[in-house]
């Protein structure tokens, strides 16, 4: 039996599906939009739609594990689950979770938590439903949403984490409110992101539709920097507790930020 989730097909339109039914389909290139997944697109490239993005994951779902088991991704990520461990509590969101890798290391280090993991990929959400039925996990939920436009509801997670999502958001201010509104007012927003050169010496680990995936966007250059993040969440009134640092290979790493909203800001929020 398979969980069911809502399908997110715009901000209007909702339905339900059962992952456990759904069927994998074959991978192929036929159409490949230009999109900042490590950098600020010129203005002579047309920005990426919702669809351009979902589409693109769709497409590399099923060799995305593989990959980033070969590179040193998915190993860095559940190290940086263990150094952020203290701060991951009760009710989590995992935002963009991918193929579920932050996810389901949280589960199996705090087996008490409750993880809610969301992707704008249906592709990707069946790829964690059959990475954790395989795990025997069965505390996690599903849903197909759009960060820059949630329809969850407001201060309903303690902690609300999200690796490599700002490289993907098109209004980054956008995302960071509704994580801010979705999270409790005494909850924390955990921000991992990428240190360093990504893309270096990893070739050997692509596979052909991974190279060709990767080939569209490798020059392209950091979308926002650290200092960027930290900046925008202080607007918002958070304030940086704690960072983490994990190497991934000898050109770059992992950087776990760790905010809360500060006293003065506490209040109820709604979203606009």
């Amino acid at each position: 039996m398979g969980f069911d989730y809502k399908g997110y097909k715009g901000k209007d339109e909702q339905k339900k599906v059962t992952i456990g039914e759904a069927g994998f389909f074959s991978l192929s290139f036929p159409r490949f939009p230009f999109f900042p997944l490590y950098g600020i697109i010129s203005s002579e490239v047309k920005m990426p739609t919702k669809a351009e993005i979902r589409e693109a994951y769709d497409s590399v779902a099923e060799d995305y594990d593989a990959y980033m088991e070969k590179t040193g991704h998915a190993e860095a990520q559940r190290k940086m689950v263990g150094l952020l461990k203290d701060d991951i509590k009760g009710n989590v969101l995992d935002v963009g979770t991918g193929t579920g890798i932050i996810a389901l290391e949280i589960t199996r280090k705090i087996p008490s938590s409750q993880v809610r993991v969301t992707d704008i990929s249906e592709k990707m959400l069946q790829r964690v439903w059959a990475n954790a039925r395989a795990a025997g996990y069965n505390n996690l939920s599903f849903l197909v949403d759009d960060i820059e436009d949630s329809v969850l509801t407001n201060n309903q997670f303690d902690t609300v984490i999200c690796c490599l999502g700002m490289l993907w958001f098109i209004d980054k201010d956008k995302a960071l409110r509704e994580m801010a509104r979705i999270c409790k007012d005494r909850g924390k927003i955990i921000l991992i992101e990428e240190e360093g050169q990504p893309l270096r010496a990893r070739k050997s680990a692509f596979s052909k539709r991974l190279l060709t995936f990767f080939s569209k966007i490798e020059k392209l250059e950091t979308a926002i920097s650290l200092e960027d993040i930290e900046e925008k969440m202080s607007g918002l009134g958070y304030g940086l507790r704690k960072r983490a640092k994990w190497p991934i290979d000898d050109n770059h790493g992992f950087v776990g930020m760790v905010f809360e909203l500060l006293p003065p800001h506490r209040h109820h929020k709604t979203k606009p």
